[in-house]
């Protein structure tokens, strides 16, 4: 016999987490996505009532008709498996670095279900325009397509666009939250409500190191004097920086290890900043931390513990 497999009301809500239920991750992820499609910039337009339209427009190389369909309607797409760490970035956008994408496990497309049950994708690339109007389903699937249509459009880009129906906060808020989760890259500008967003830059370097604590994991170490900067101030602890992306919240306890106290004078003034590009297949799907079941954490915590210790000593 066959039988028919459904899904419940609400599941790709439930599914993407925090990325459906918290603003300032929804549109972090949306940020994400211009910046693996190889973008140069992000343009925001935030509203402050509800109601009004919420846009998210990059300049990245956009999909095809039949892109859309193998990637962005396919849940939890490997974007590693298919397309590789490595990011497409357009020949007129003039970027000079390679980049390595943020995405991993296919959910941070869907953030737009964060302000309403549907948005709009409009996608170009090759002269041509497809807008998708999806809506979140129930049944034999979890979101929809209820209308499809094309126009003629030159260069290339996707634009997200979403009614603010719900989770909205002050566009204030959010301008903080996008600075203080990139790290200063000029080929990479962030817009919200036409003003650029100065993203946050690593002012104050007083000692820095090398760590390889297991494998092939390679991580950079640079303690910062947060006194020097009001950006950092609040950030104070460990702040793991994966590709110039910030992961959870800075802190001075990594997995529930203590790597400093916190109620010393030093660890209200100083942060360390510990980047890598050996870390992205350890991660939540929301970029909230570091994933339950990395044992390979606690010696990073130990090596980082050391560091710390002895910058205080």
């Amino acid at each position: 016999m066959e039988y028919s497999v459904t899904y419940e009301d609400g599941f790709l809500t439930r599914e993407i987490g925090s990325i459906a239920t918290k603003a300032d991750v929804a549109i972090t992820e949306l940020i994400a996505n211009g910046h693996d499609a190889g973008a140069s910039e992000v343009r925001i337009i935030f509203p402050e009532e509800k109601g009004s339209l919420i846009t998210v427009e990059d300049n990245g190389v956009g999909l095809t008709e039949s892109q859309f369909e193998q990637r962005w309607l396919k849940l939890r797409y490997d974007r590693k498996k298919h397309q590789g760490s490595l990011v497409e970035i357009p020949e007129d956008n003039n970027l000079r670095k390679t980049r390595l994408a943020f995405g991993r496990n296919g959910v941070g497309r869907h953030a737009g279900l964060c302000f309403d049950d549907g948005y709009t994708v409009e996608t170009w690339r090759n002269k041509e325009c497809n807008i998708y109007e999806l809506k979140l389903s129930s049944g034999r699937q979890p979101i929809e397509v209820k209308e499809h249509r094309k126009e003629d459009k030159s260069g290339h880009g996707t634009k997200i666009k979403v009614i603010a129906n719900k989770n909205l906060i002050p566009v204030e808020e959010l301008t903080e939250t996008i600075s203080a989760r990139f790290l200063f890259n000029p080929e990479f500008k962030v817009y919200v409500n036409g003003k650029l967003i100065t993203l946050s830059e690593h002012p104050g370097i007083v000692k820095r190191t090398e760590i390889n604590p297991v494998g092939s994991i390679n991580i950079k170490l640079t303690l910062v004097d947060s006194s020097t900067a009001s950006r950092t101030a609040r950030q104070h602890g460990v702040a793991f920086w994966l590709g110039g992306r910030l992961l959870g919240d800075p802190s001075w306890s990594i997995n529930g290890q203590q790597v400093f106290d916190g109620r010393r004078s030093f660890a209200k003034r100083y942060t360390v900043i510990a980047e890598s590009e050996d870390l992205f297949d350890f991660i939540e799907a929301d970029w909230s931390g570091f994933k339950s079941d990395f044992s390979a954490l606690n010696l990073i915590a130990e090596e980082i513990s050391d560091f710390v210790k002895s910058c205080y000593l």
